[in-house]
């Protein structure tokens, strides 16, 4: 199964949580789409929001398994929140 990211522009990835779009500056912390087109789609988007003019789905070289994304995102739930 192929796995996608969503770069918004460089360094910069569209992310699991909330925002306008949610983003992160870490590559690890991407959402990782099972679909090309959905990745295309968050982009299409995040664009509503603000005009990412470079922005790119890149393919994922190994693809990322269920297993691993679950693991990411459960290790992203049991990150300590940062106060203040």
């Amino acid at each position: 199964m192929d796995s996608y990211i969503a770069e918004l522009e460089p360094g910069v990835w569209i992310a699991q949580w909330a925002g306008d779009p949610g983003r992160t500056l870490l590559k690890n912390n991407a959402k990782v789409f099972n679909r090309k087109s959905t990745a295309r789609r968050a982009i299409e988007k995040a664009q509503t929001m603000r005009p990412f003019k470079n922005a790119e789905v890149i393919e994922l070289d190994p693809p990322v398994t269920k297993a691993v994304r679950r693991q990411i995102y459960v290790e992203f739930l049991q990150r300590p929140v940062r106060e203040g």
